[in-house]
């Protein structure tokens, strides 16, 4: 199969599964939400982001430079690769294991902590198992057996999350539906890619040198972004209730959902695109911003969206319980916007072998982001935590630009952000305009609804006035 072929089955199935995983994830969201209430998803919340740092520590980014390499890796250098995943998921359980009565102390405020990080642990060994086949497909862009099992995982995850929540399981209902749908999923990815590549116990760590210093830059820049995006469920859980992290995280999450959808479509296809194109720099430079420049053309106007509507979709899809919710959600509008835009520098960077300056503008993202989140939250106002995001995404436009952006593919300040900047003046004008109107109609689904296509008529219409190079870009990575 050609490879624009392989890259239009993969768009396929990556939209397929993201559509559908994020279709589930909301229902299992706005239903387990009324049943469990703020508390719990608070404490889950941050069992998350502590299962979710360790997770980085399996891998350490050595899969990666599979990709990277292409075809130039023996059968032996996979099976050293294989099984080093598997022996850091048994070190790092180990220290999770060990660690957790310290973490259980600094939370001192949730009850049973260390049993529920104990048993939630045990996911990423099951994850290590399937890792090197994930990135095996993804190399060879068969994006079919992947997705198909995550699709499968998700459902799992919902069915038995709600089966235990109806049960008063509580808490304990989404960390045995997290434990039993990553342990369907590993089985399903393991099964399928044992027809193509079979692991035998073959284990030298000589031969895998050059993976793990690849690995160790990916992985560690990787490592502090995890950090930086954690920080304020970190530090929040910390200072504040669980059910104001709860109400935080269920607005987050909201917010974030487009990126659901997003991430695993442009990681999964820009990724080994980028990499097969990584010594053509001029083709490389066209196709990434055109890349970005549809990104922001998508993900704009449902952001706007979000924020217009945010007091209406709060209420009637979680209840009053949740209503502070919606201000996170503003908050958090021009933040995810360009996280979303940026999603692609990470795939950029690793195609290229230009992992050290990711690596470094992480630690940069570091620092910055914790005075934001730390004076964020001193000032005893929780909605003042997403605003500090938003405004430190703006002002490191430039920083991005100069530091990373620059010194990866050769383009000016305009090239790079004319279409994105465009793309944002249109959704203002649209957004000023739906939101005088927004008032004619009473709160209710219908209402989300027509105000849902009457922004995107008027977004269309002016893109194709204004800046209709967007609509060409499209056909064009579709040809």
């Amino acid at each position: 199969m050609s490879l624009k072929r392989k890259t239009i089955s993969g768009l396929k199935w990556t939209s397929l599964s993201s559509i559908f995983t994020a279709g589930i994830s909301f229902l299992q969201l706005i239903i387990l939400a009324r049943i469990l209430g703020p508390e719990v998803y608070g404490i889950m919340a941050i069992l998350m982001v502590i299962i979710g740092f360790a997770n980085l520590f399996v891998d350490l980014g050595i899969s990666r430079i599979i990709i990277h390499k292409q075809d130039n890796i023996t059968q032996n250098e996979l099976h050293s690769m294989y099984w080093m995943n598997v022996f850091l998921a048994l070190f790092m359980y180990l220290v999770i294991y060990l660690l957790s009565p310290f973490i259980a102390h600094f939370y001192a405020n949730i009850q049973n902590l260390e049993i529920y990080i104990r048993l939630i642990a045990v996911t990423f060994i099951f994850s290590s198992f399937a890792m090197q086949y994930v990135v095996l497909f993804q190399k060879e862009m068969e994006f079919k057996v992947i997705e198909v099992a995550n699709m499968i995982k998700v459902l799992a995850n919902f069915l038995i999350a709600l089966f235990l929540a109806l049960n008063d399981f509580g808490v304990l209902a989404l960390i045995y539906s997290t434990i039993l749908s990553s342990l369907l999923y590993s089985i399903i990815i393991v099964f399928k890619g044992m027809k193509y590549h079979k692991i035998k116990f073959y284990f030298n760590f000589s031969e895998i040198k050059d993976a793990m210093k690849f690995g160790l830059y990916f992985s560690g820049s990787k490592i502090i972004g995890s950090i930086t995006g954690s920080l304020d469920v970190i530090l929040i859980g910390k200072f504040f209730s669980q059910e104001v992290l709860g109400v935080y995280n269920i607005g987050k999450k909201l917010i974030f959902q487009i990126l659901s959808i997003m991430m695993p479509i442009i990681q999964k296809i820009i990724y080994p695109l980028l990499g097969k194109l990584q010594q053509n720099r001029d083709k490389l430079k066209i196709i990434y911003i055109k890349v970005i420049s549809i990104i922001s053309f998508i993900v704009i106007p449902v952001y706007f969206l979000f924020f217009i509507l945010a007091d209406d979709i709060v209420f009637i899809f979680l209840g009053s319980d949740w209503i502070n919710a919606s201000n996170i959600i503003k908050g958090f509008v021009i933040y995810a916007i360009f996280v979303a835009i940026g999603t692609p520098i990470g795939s950029l960077l690793t195609a290229t072998g230009k992992v050290k300056i990711g690596f470094y503008w992480n630690i940069y993202s570091l620092i910055v982001s914790f005075l934001v989140v730390y004076l964020s939250v001193n000032s005893g106002n929780i909605n003042y935590v997403p605003i500090g995001y938003s405004v430190l995404v703006v002002l490191n436009l430039i920083v991005n630009y100069l530091f990373v952006i620059k010194k990866v593919i050769d383009t000016t300040f305009f090239e790079y952000y004319k279409n994105i900047f465009l793309n944002i003046f249109i959704g203002l004008i649209v957004s000023s305009f739906v939101y005088l109107i927004k008032y004619k109609f009473t709160s209710s689904l219908f209402t989300i609804i027509i105000i849902y296509i009457i922004y995107i008529v008027l977004y269309l219409i002016l893109v194709y006035l204004i800046n209709n190079n967007i609509f060409k870009y499209i056909k064009e990575i579709k040809n």
